[in-house]
């Protein structure tokens, strides 16, 4: 038998949709290029032909994960090392 149980709600956790991880909707700029909108997903959701998901374990996923609205990182992409500011988070 349980004695103590703490029931956990993420979705009533601000920091939940405030901070980027998984299951996020996230808006970045990538510097020298335009805006994208992307979801966060694990590895094995990552469809090639879909570039509006995109893993945690890709070097942008890898970069913004765990970052908030305003935050900005760079990203050794193939074209170079770019600027990416995280616009929005939901």
């Amino acid at each position: 038998m349980i004695d103590d149980v703490e029931i956990v709600n993420d979705e009533s956790d601000e920091k939940s949709t405030s901070t980027v991880r998984y299951g996020s909707l996230v808006k970045v700029d990538i510097e020298d290029d335009k805006n994208y909108t992307f979801e966060i997903v694990g590895g094995g959701e990552v469809d090639v032909m879909d570039e509006l998901k995109i893993s945690l374990d890709s070097p942008i996923g890898n970069a913004i994960d765990g970052k908030k609205k305003g935050d900005v990182v760079y990203v050794k992409l193939a074209n170079g090392k770019k600027k990416v500011t995280i616009l929005s988070v939901s």
